[in-house]
C-alpha cells in the first residue's frame, strides 16, 4: 500500500507518515557537522506522478522543524546553483512510504549537484507508537 500519495487509512494517519518521513530527514542531518541553525533541507518528491500533499507537506515540516528547516520545492532551481545545494543544505528526493503491516520502506534520493546523487532506500518500523529505522539504510545500485 502507498501512502505517501494516497489517502491515510485507518491505521496510518499523515501525522504518522511524516513521522517516518522525519526519522529519514534526521538520518541525513545527523551525519551533518553540529551548527547553531538546523540545517535547510530541500525536499522534492521522488517518482513520476508522486505528490506529497500540502497536509502532508505540513505536517513534515512540523515533525522536523527541531532538527531541520525542510523546504519543498517546485523546482530542482530552487535547492541548487552553481556550487551544488544552496546554503550549504541537504538535497532530498523523498519516494512513496509504501507500507507493508507494521513497516515502512522509503527510497530517497540524495542530491549533491545537478549530475550527482546517491540513492537510499529506508525501512522503518512502528513500535510503541514511534518509527524507528529497522535497520541502516542501503545505497541504491
Amino acid at each position: 500500500m502507498c501512502i505517501a500519495s494516497c489517502s491515510p487509512n485507518e491505521t496510518t494517519s499523515t501525522g504518522d507518515v511524516a513521522d517516518a518521513y522525519a526519522v529519514v530527514v534526521r538520518w541525513f542531518t545527523d551525519r551533518l557537522v553540529a551548527e547553531d541553525e538546523p540545517p535547510v533541507v530541500f525536499v522534492e518528491s521522488r517518482g513520476e506522478g508522486l505528490a506529497i500533499g500540502l497536509e502532508l507537506q505540513a505536517a513534515i515540516v512540523a515533525a522536523t522543524e527541531d532538527f531541520a528547516k525542510v523546504r519543498f520545492i517546485d523546482d530542482r532551481s530552487e535547492a541548487l546553483d552553481s556550487d551544488g545545494v544552496r546554503d550549504g543544505g541537504i538535497f532530498l528526493a523523498l519516494g512513496p512510504a509504501v507500507a507493508d503491516g507494521s513497516m515502512v520502506e522509503i527510497e530517497c534520493d540524495e542530491i549533491v549537484s545537478a549530475t550527482a546523487d546517491t540513492g537510499w532506500t529506508f525501512q522503518l518500523v512502528y513500535r510503541d507508537q514511534t518509527w524507528e529505522l529497522r535497520r541502516d539504510p542501503v545505497r541504491s545500485p
